[in-house]
């Protein structure tokens, strides 16, 4: 991805950010969204704390919003991390994507564009290595049972497997400091959740349950 991030700014002419910023959030009106957040929004940036060594449960900020790593353009804005945004900004790339490409009047991508990015690429084999599996004991155990890959996006292919109540055909990816969100095409449904305390499968499996149990079909 970062390799990608690198082509897209040489083909195009234009850095990374301003790519992204006329090609999709602008359209979108993602204006919360970026690899920076400018000083006079700094104050709506969430800190994000880190556990204290020892298993006390006490936390200390990782990353004031003030000295934030975010208050400043990035020395290289990676294809595949580094974007900040808000949850309403993140409902209207994701409905975009459950939308085969288009929210409202405006069209990203193609539909056949999203169709690829939203199916498993790899094979049974290539799902057997990291980071899809995990070693203990020299035994490998499925890190996301029923899980592909498409294209920078994991593929719900076997809910029998999964930890939490999903649909066929499932997609997501969550963030490094306790994002993530679910694209449901089966219901028309996205589902975002936004905290700022590490990856937390556990609390995401919790978060999918619980909206799923309201759906009325």
């Amino acid at each position: 991805m970062e390799v990608l991030g690198v082509l897209i700014a040489r083909i195009s002419g234009m850095p990374l950010p301003d790519y992204l910023h006329k090609r999709i959030f602008a359209p979108l009106g993602m204006k919360d969204t970026g690899f920076w957040v400018p000083q006079d929004k700094l104050y709506r940036l969430a800190a994000c704390p880190a556990c204290v060594p020892g298993f006390t449960g006490r936390r200390t900020p990782d990353d004031p919003a003030r000295d934030s790593r975010w208050s400043q353009p990035p020395v290289f804005p990676s294809g595949g991390a580094g974007l900040v945004s808000t949850a309403s900004d993140y409902w209207k790339f994701a409905q975009m994507l459950v939308n085969y490409g288009v929210l409202g009047n405006v069209q990203i991508i193609s539909r056949r564009s999203a169709e690829l990015m939203t199916t498993n690429r790899l094979t049974a084999e290539q799902l057997g290595f990291p980071p899809f599996t995990e070693t203990s004991d020299n035994v490998n155990t499925p890190a996301m049972p029923g899980t592909g890959f498409g294209l920078s996006l994991s593929i719900v292919e076997d809910t029998a497997k999964q930890s939490s109540l999903s649909s066929t055909g499932n997609f997501h990816w969550a963030g490094a400091f306790g994002t993530d969100w679910v694209g449901d095409r089966c219901k028309n449904l996205v589902l975002i959740i936004m905290t700022q305390s590490g990856y937390n499968p556990k609390l995401m499996a919790d978060f999918t349950d619980s909206a799923y149990q309201t759906i009325r079909d």
